[in-house]
């Protein structure tokens, strides 16, 4: 009953006037809307022009800034200037300086030369007292012999023979020469003699060939180094494998410098006994001591 009751109609005053009322809202919508576009684009425009300000007091102070530090750069440097200029005026300023470098010269070159020369001159004095002992050693051993050549012939009576304390002195000095007479005599027991190699007879080994071959100059021309204030090494270590070549580049330096070769195992000073080892060194250094120029070999870890 009730799906039959129909709806009234709407009257022509209520359409227009929902119409006009749905008409305003959508106009008060769009100004809104707008009147929100053109703050938001207000707020970007101030924001904007703050940034912009915001930049140029900051180029404006670095400016600022930077003519300040050219001020400043351009004062130091006229005080600078003028300072300098004063000084290069003053006398005494230059005589010190003068001085100061006169010092630093005097240092650098004249005592280091003075040191170089006066060691130079202390190892000729040295050489020169190690010689003329040598020659003192080897005259009295000379006088030493014709003492006992005259002692031999017992028929002249000499004046010993009345002055048992002077007869006492002169057999302790003739058992010293005998003993020194037999030790220069000994036959050496670690030199080669006979040793003839040269860097010609050694093929190969180019680089460390040539190394040697500068080192063989130490030997030849060592006076020339000395003067020149070079410290010459005291000693080559060749190590390798055995077989390499070791012992014939140290018998080729020997020969090209034309000095003495001593060749010795490091086995020779292992010994069962205490101090054998010790007295075998001793004995090679001994006789290595009476040739002023040697170059030996330490076989098992070699040394030049």
């Amino acid at each position: 009953m009730l799906s039959r009751v129909k709806p009234k109609k709407e009257s022509k005053r209520a359409m227009e006037l929902r119409t006009a009322r749905e008409e305003f809202k959508r106009q008060r919508k769009d100004e809104l809307k707008k009147m929100r576009e053109e703050r938001e684009i207000i707020e970007k425009a101030i924001k904007m022009q703050k940034k912009e300000e915001d930049r140029k007091r900051k180029r404006e102070t670095r400016i600022k800034k930077y003519e300040e530090s050219l001020r400043d750069a351009r004062k130091n440097y006229t005080r600078m200037a003028s300072m300098w200029a004063n000084l290069a005026q003053d006398s005494n300023v230059t005589t010190l300086l003068g001085l100061v470098f006169f010092v630093i010269f005097y240092r650098t070159v004249v005592l280091s030369y003075r040191k170089q020369k006066k060691d130079y001159e202390d190892r000729l004095k040295i050489e020169k007292a190690e010689a003329e002992e040598r020659k003192k050693m080897r005259e009295l051993e000379r006088e030493m012999m014709g003492i006992e050549e005259e002692e031999e012939d017992e028929s002249v009576p000499g004046k010993a023979e009345k002055n048992p304390y002077l007869k006492m002195a002169i057999q302790f000095m003739k058992s010293g020469a005998r003993v020194r007479r037999a030790h220069n005599k000994r036959l050496p027991q670690y030199l080669e003699r006979g040793v003839d190699v040269k860097f010609s007879d050694v093929a190969g080994l180019g680089k460390i060939r040539l190394e040697l071959e500068e080192i063989v100059k130490f030997f030849t021309h060592g006076e020339m180094y000395r003067r020149r204030g070079v410290k010459i090494p005291g000693g080559i270590l060749l190590c390798g494998p055995p077989g390499v070549g070791k012992t014939l580049l140290a018998k080729a330096v020997a020969g090209e410098a034309g000095v003495n070769f001593f060749s010795i195992s490091a086995s020779q000073f292992v010994e069962i006994y205490v101090g054998v080892g010790a007295s075998r060194v001793r004995a090679l250094y001994q006789e290595a001591m009476l040739f002023s120029l040697m170059n030996w070999m330490l076989l098992e870890g070699s040394v030049v």
